[in-house]
C-alpha cells in the first residue's frame, strides 16, 4: 500500500507465512577395540511456524529545508511448534548395555515492535537532525519433555516442563544542531540509549524410577 499527496507520502505492507519442516536424523557408529561397541542413534523433528508482519510508514516534506517522518513495525510469532523424537541404544559384543528415548514437544509465541521517528530541517538559524528508535519484545516458551533411560538394570524416567519469558526493551536517539560561527559552521551534539531485559524461567520437574 501506498499513498502520496504533495508532500506526503505514506506506505505499509503486511506479509504472513506458514513454515513446515521435517527433519530425519539416524546414525551408526561401530568401533572394534578388545570388545565390539556399537552405537545408534537416531531422531525425528518436525517444525510448524507461523508468522505475521506488519509495517507503516510516514514521511512528511514541509518545505525544501524541513522534513519529518516516522516508522512502525509489529512482528507476531503466535505459534511455534517443535515435535522430537530421539532414541539411542549401546552395545558391547551384541548385549544392549543402555537404551535412552525421550519425547519433547516444545512451544513459542514471540511479539516484537519497532518504532522511528526523525525530524530533519532549520529553525531559524539552527540546524536539527533528530533521530529516536525504539523496540519492544517479548518471547515466551513452553518446552515439556518425557525422557526414559534404561541402562541394563533399571528405567530412569524424567519429567521436565519449563517455561521462559524474556522481555527487552532499548531507546535511543540522536540529535545534532549546527549554528554558524565565525564564517563556519559549528555542530554540538549527543546521544543516549537505555536497554533493559527481565528473564523469568520457571523449572517444574519430576523424577521417578521404577524396576
Amino acid at each position: 500500500m501506498n499513498y502520496r499527496h504533495g508532500g506526503l507520502d505514506i506506505s505499509g505492507r503486511v506479509t504472513g507465512k506458514t513454515v513446515t519442516d521435517k527433519t530425519d536424523f539416524a546414525n551408526v557408529i561401530d568401533t572394534y577395540l578388545a570388545n565390539h561397541w556399537h552405537q545408534e542413534a537416531q531422531s525425528k523433528v518436525n517444525d510448524n511456524v507461523k508468522n505475521l508482519q506488519t509495517m507503516v510508514q510516514a514521511n512528511y516534506i514541509v518545505n525544501d529545508s524541513n522534513s519529518l517522518g516516522a516508522r512502525y513495525g509489529f512482528t507476531r510469532t503466535p505459534h511455534h511448534e517443535r515435535y522430537g523424537i530421539f532414541s539411542s541404544v549401546l552395545s558391547q559384543d551384541g548385549e544392549d548395555i543402555e537404551r535412552n528415548e525421550s519425547e519433547i514437544v516444545y512451544g513459542e509465541q514471540r511479539g516484537n515492535h519497532s518504532l522511528n521517528v526523525y525530524y530533519n530541517g532549520k529553525v531559524g538559524k539552527w540546524e536539527l537532525d533528530f533521530n529516536a528508535d525504539g523496540l519492544w519484545n517479548k518471547t515466551t516458551g513452553h518446552t515439556v519433555s518425557d525422557e526414559n533411560t534404561w541402562s541394563g538394570v533399571e528405567n530412569d524416567i524424567r519429567d521436565v516442563r519449563t517455561e521462559n519469558i524474556n522481555r527487552n526493551t532499548l531507546l535511543a536517539t540522536k540529535l545534532v544542531a549546527g549554528h554558524p560561527f565565525a564564517g563556519g559552521m559549528m555542530y554540538i551534539g549527543g546521544e543516549a540509549s537505555v536497554n533493559t531485559s527481565n528473564d523469568v524461567h520457571t523449572d517444574e520437574s519430576g523424577f521417578t524410577k521404577t524396576d
